[in-house]
Formats: structure tokens, sequence, C-alpha cells
């Protein structure tokens, strides 16, 4: 790999997929602190359009974009690149790299440094694309010398994967492309669901993808988008961090020690106009290989009513593909937005409406909440919902289980105990305030005893004994100052007796009786 010079270009591996909800952006976060817990230098690109996606995931919100280097003279790439987990470098609105053509030449040639400047300063540009079939993805899965498709084992998941293959197919040669089956629930099913894709692909593409591994369903990476803490540094044994890992190492051995025979930046120096005009008419279809519907321009000249008419006739009609009726709407609603500076619906209404659907990956929701929730912290400087709220909901949801609610109790008091380093609650003041007033019944009480009894004879022996020790002690200790005049008093007496008896004249007969 690349040594601190800089002097070998960076790897670029484009992670993609056909649709949103198969954890593409959650697999670029913890591949590339994965890699450069190995040592490497890597940084994330965030091509991705959808606001905080890749933020959502890392806990963090960046100060500045790319889109901040172009309108700034003043600002330079250190200014722009986010620093995430395990020294993973971020560059947020990588995106514009796919308008590159729309700037003036001057913020096209800063745009041309910054990404030569990446190239030298890392091993590993990661770039996260947006999901589908889009111009900027295609632009990017072009770009990269390496191509990371996720795919699951959901039917829809694969149909839509083939689509973005066909489509990059049309364009011209496909880089290698290298297969991921995420959410696999064994590795046999993993297996099978490659095994079914790449011969479909290889059937009517006529195009060979290489299998770079599975990550495993893991309930802990549910619990890591929820904290915003990639699963392989929430839990590095976990099954999916196994497979994080096993993942950039398999990777590591396809790029091996050989530098990359593309530059990323070459691309968009030589991209032209035109094969971005192609990129935004290549035809894709949503499913396996079927003819694409062609759509009905309706002719000019027409009033706005005739144009609503054929708009919500195309809409309508069951052949249309849902691709089409997208790439019909979104440029009507972005320019309806840049110019009135709002939606032209009820966000709200849109947004429970979009929730509801069935096909809305739970996945989504959850990022999607979390994206809110940070946004309303970042503007109104508190969360949406206190600490005491959300106490109690975690309680309102083990309200059928003494036993959960006993463990969130108990973790509550060792993590008190851990960072403050002392008890919570202090069990003996309680114990006999709860006593005092009442609170346990005369059995209970009794048992409390009869067990605060025992602890305390195992810890420092018989209670009596100690008891009588101590009072023998203490008697000793008053009588003392009594004992000591006794004896002083029974030392004076002798000494008087003494004098005394010498002073008394001799009887004369020491023999008689």
């Amino acid at each position: 790999m690349p040594t601190a010079g800089g002097a070998v270009p960076a790897h670029t591996l484009a992670i993609a997929s056909g649709r949103s909800g198969v954890g593409k952006t959650n697999i670029a976060t913890n591949l590339g602190i994965a890699l450069a817990a190995r040592g490497h230098r890597v940084c994330i690109l965030d091509a991705d359009a959808r606001p905080a996606n890749l933020h959502a995931l890392l806990g963090y919100y960046p100060r500045h974009t790319l889109d901040h280097l172009l309108t700034d003279p003043r600002s330079s790439l250190d200014d722009v690149l986010a620093t995430g987990p395990s020294g993973v470098r971020v560059l947020p609105l990588a995106s514009v790299l796919a308008d590159h053509l729309s700037l003036d030449p001057d913020q096209q040639r800063r745009l041309m440094e910054a990404v030569e400047d990446l190239e030298s300063r890392f091993d590993f540009l990661l770039v996260d694309t947006a999901a589908g079939v889009r111009n900027t993805s295609l632009q990017f899965l072009a770009a990269a010398q390496h191509i990371l498709l996720v795919i699951t084992p959901d039917p829809k998941s694969l149909s839509a994967s083939f689509a973005m293959l066909q489509a990059l197919a049309r364009q011209g040669p496909v880089h290698p492309v290298h297969v991921l089956v995420n959410m696999a629930s064994t590795p046999e099913v993993g297996q099978d669901v490659f095994r079914r894709f790449s011969a479909t692909v290889e059937k009517y593409l006529r195009l060979k993808v290489g299998f770079l591994g599975q990550i495993p369903e893991d309930e802990t990476v549910i619990s890591s988008i929820e904290l915003q803490r990639p699963v392989v540094l929430l839990k590095h044994t976990a099954p999916a961090s196994r497979g994080f890992y096993e993942l950039a190492a398999d990777l590591l051995r396809i790029v091996g020690n050989r530098p990359p025979r593309v530059r990323f930046s070459a691309f968009w120096r030589r991209v032209p106009t035109t094969a971005v005009q192609e990129a935004r008419r290549a035809e894709v279809t949503a499913e396996y290989p079927r003819p694409a519907i062609p759509v009905t321009v309706p002719p000019a000249n027409l009033s706005r009513q005739q144009i609503l008419d054929a708009t919500l006739k195309l809409i309508a009609e069951p052949t249309t593909r849902g691709q089409d009726i997208e790439e019909l709407l979104q440029p009507l609603i972005t320019a309806f937005a840049e110019r009135f500076k709002r939606y032209p619906v009820d966000i709200k209404e849109a947004l429970l409406h979009a929730i509801e659907l069935q096909d809305f990956p739970s996945r989504e929701v959850r990022h999607l909440v979390q994206t809110l929730e940070s946004r309303f912290e970042s503007r109104y400087g508190k969360p949406v919902l206190s600490m005491e709220t959300l106490l109690m909901r975690l309680f309102a949801q083990a309200k059928d289980s003494s036993e959960k609610i006993r463990q969130l109790v108990e973790r509550l008091l060792d993590y008190h105990r851990s960072t403050f380093g002392q008890d919570a609650i202090d069990a003996a003041a309680e114990t006999l305030t709860r006593a005092l007033e009442g609170g346990y019944p005369q059995t209970e009480l009794e048992e409390i005893i009869e067990g605060l009894e025992t602890a305390y004879t195992r810890r420092y022996g018989p209670r009596e004994d100690r008891e009588a020790a101590q009072a023998g002690t203490e008697t000793l200790v008053r009588l003392r100052p009594l004992i000591e005049t006794v004896v002083r008093q029974n030392q004076a007496l002798g000494e008087s007796l003494a004098a005394l008896a010498a002073a008394l004249p001799p009887t004369g007969d020491e023999n008689e009786v």
C-alpha cells in the first residue's frame, strides 16, 4: 500500500445499491473503519444527496461541505474534510462532482485540484453513492476503479441491482464489480443469493461479477444505528463486525500492492458533456430484463390544463414504470422548491404517508427519525425528548416484566456508581426510613433484621461475644482509677505500720509467748 508520501494514488471503491434500505451507507462506514484499523488512510466521499444519512450513522454534522470549497476561495480541503471514528475522514456533499461541468472554470479547477489532493493523501477513497439508477450514481460507478454492489435476499433488491448494472453496461465497459450480500440469515443463504444473481447477470448482460462475501443479519447493527456508533466500534465481536473485518481483508487481497491503473481524478477531467447527457437518457428496467415502455411526449403549444391532463394520464397508465414517473416529477419538485423556497406538498403529510407505505424499510424509518431528532437538537439547542421522558419510555416498554424493569434500574445504578464513585441511594438510610414509616410488614422486617445479623456475623464474628468483650473492657477502664487509689492507700498503710513497729520498745523476753 502507499506510504506517507502520497506518490501512489488512492484506490477508489464506489459502493452502490439498486434501491435504498439495503445498508449501503452502513457498509461504507464500517468498511472504512475496518480498513483504518489495519493502518490504512481512508476517506469516505458522501455522494448520496440525501441529507445527514452518513452523518447520522457517525453521530456528527459537518460545518462545511465540498460546496464551501468551491464558493469560498479562502477555504482549503482541510476546512471541508470532517474527521470520523478511528481517523476516517469524510468529504461531505461529494455529489457536487457529478455537476462539475455546470461550474465556472475557476470552480472546476479548484474541484479537480481537491480530487487530486485526495488521491495523494489517502490509500482508499470509498464513495457512498446514491441508491438507484441516477445520473450521479452512474458517473461515480464509471469513475471508480472498483464497484462494490450491495444486494440483499429481497427480490426487489436483486431486480433493482440488475437494472443498475444494465444501465451502467449501456454506457460502456464496466469496471470490476464485486457483489456483497448483506443481511444474510446464514452463509448458505448468502451464497445462494449471489449464485442466482450472478447467473442472471451473466446470462442477460454477458457480465461477470465477483463474490466479495456477506454480512450476516445481526441485531447489533440495529443497536449501532440507534446509538449512532458503527457496529465495529460498538461490539467488535458481533457477527456483523467480524464480517466487516473479513470484508476489509478480502478487499486488500484483491487490491494487493498494485497501484490503480486509472486515476479517479482522470475521469472527471476527460468526461465530456455528451456522457452526462447520455447518462440522463439511459433507459432502465426496474426488474429483470423487459423492454422499456416508451414515454409519450405531448406535442408543443399545449395549455397548462392539457399538460396536466397528459401527465395524469401518463401516471395512471398501467404500463408506465415508477422510474419514468420519478424522473418526471423529481425535476419539477426541485425547480419549484428552488424558486419558491418551499415544497409544493405538505411535508408532514407526505412524510407520514411515506412511512405508512408497506414497502418503506424499517431501517430507513429509523434513519429518518434519527436525522430529524439531530436536526431539531442542532437548531433549537435541546433534544426533542427530555431525559425524564426517554427514561419513562424505557420503563413503559418493560412494563409487563418486573425483571426487565429491575435490570434497567440496576444498569442506572451501576452507571452512577462507575461515573461518580458512590452509590446513588443510601441503602441504610432508605431502609431505616421505610421501617420507621411502616413500609415493611412485621414478618418482612424480621427477615431483613435476621439477614443483617447473618451478614454481620459472617463479617465481624458473633455479635454477643463482641458486646461482652467490649463491656468488660469498658468496666476495667472505669475501675482502673479506683484500683490504683486502693493500691496506693495499701502501700501507704503498710509503710505507716512498719514505721510504728520500729518505734515500739522491745518486750524483753523474746521467747515469751
